[in-house]
């Protein structure tokens, strides 16, 4: 079996020292062009592929950052993760995803795997409290990043959307549209939190006097399945809700469910609304749904590029922990009873759209 060419095998037909083709591979030192141009065409001649172990000893940098959602196969983790990716690649990073399915010991699990196989960075959307894995990782100057949600006392950036403005935004209109009697499914994964959605939820009803039930707010697991349940348990209540706010595009499908299995008419009998869209099935779904749309793939970006700073200018933060925020954009549709398609919540007096970062407005 013919033996892989190695380092000294391309310095050799290049006409180079070792010295010199590491440097090249590395980006360590500058190269001339002559000597570029000869290791480039050595390499494509030889066929040389750079051992990933090796380099890595080298320099100290694996080439791999982590990427831990709750559920990678919902459409708004799928453009995050397509945001991430455009960008990693475009540095030569590697990614590995993780599922948690929002569990916590799954979550540690995949923490000691990857605290095993080394990362250069991680991108974690944390399903628990618990501080001290975390804490480790950080101990280690591994960059890490949350998306979505954060564990408090941890020090570490954020960039997620403005969950609570957005939320407000929502009930806002459900308000505006006459309703006074309102429930809430929600991710349990949100309590980590205190569940922003809920505290804009909560502050839209108190700005219209509307009193504060709590028992109307319901939270599941991000399923089809106990969507259904917490539907039901809604609408088989003693008093029906004029609306239901899903906090969850996750959640949709179990709620539209119900209400097609029950024959529920939307709006008439109960209309409704959700945090984001379903995107490219939204066109599918009858009625469409008013939603909160996200800017889930410039999410996916800003949470990479932050991710990128961290590693190649070294973990030190004279400013602190970076906050960010995306906010999204209020689609009305036939679930909240316009009949005319959907509109933006610009045509209907909706706040100016702003990114917030470390806590400062800025335009978006």
């Amino acid at each position: 079996m013919r033996k892989s060419p190695n380092l000294h095998d391309v310095a050799r037909e290049a006409g180079v020292s070792a010295m010199t083709v590491s440097r090249f591979l590395n980006g360590s030192a500058p190269v001339g062009s002559y000597a570029r141009q000869q290791i480039t065409r050595a390499i494509e001649n030889l066929k040389y592929r750079p051992n990933q172990i090796a380099k890595s000893l080298q320099t100290r940098k694996t080439g791999n950052i982590a990427v831990l959602l709750g559920n990678i196969s919902s459409p708004m983790s799928a453009l995050t993760i397509k945001g991430i990716e455009n960008v990693s690649f475009g540095n030569r990073y590697n990614l590995l995803i993780g599922n948690t399915e929002f569990s916590e010991e799954k979550e540690r699990r995949y923490l000691d795997i990857l605290m095993q196989k080394q990362i250069d960075g991680m991108i974690l959307a944390p399903s628990s409290k618990d501080r001290e894995p975390l804490q480790e990782i950080i101990d280690r100057g591994i960059p890490l990043l949350f998306l979505d949600r954060h564990v408090p006392g941890v020090q570490a950036d954020y960039v997620g959307f403005d969950f609570e403005n957005d939320s407000y935004n929502v009930t806002e209109h459900l308000i505006d549209r006459g309703c006074r009697t309102i429930s809430v499914i929600c991710r349990r994964a949100d309590l980590i939190n205190d569940s922003p959605q809920v505290k804009g939820f909560h502050r839209a009803l108190e700005r219209a006097s509307i009193p504060w039930d709590r028992q109307r707010i319901l939270y599941c697991h991000p399923s089809t399945e106990d969507a259904y349940r917490c539907m039901g348990e809604i609408m088989e209540s003693g008093t029906r809700p004029d609306a239901v706010y899903i906090a969850s595009n996750t959640l949709a499908s179990g709620v539209l469910r119900y209400c097609k299995d029950k024959n529920i008419l939307i709006p008439e009998d109960c209309m409704l609304a959700c945090f984001d869209s379903l995107g490219e099935f939204d066109d599918l779904i009858r009625p469409n749904l008013t939603c909160n749309e996200v800017p889930a793939f410039d999410l996916g970006v800003y949470v990479a590029e932050l991710l990128m700073r961290r590693i190649h200018d070294g973990y030190e933060r004279p400013d602190g922990p970076q906050r960010i925020t995306l906010p999204g954009k209020l689609l009305i549709r036939e679930s909240t009873g316009d009949a005319g398609g959907p509109r933006t919540g610009s045509e209907t007096g909706a706040r100016r759209q702003t990114v917030r970062v470390s806590g400062e407005a800025v335009t978006g």
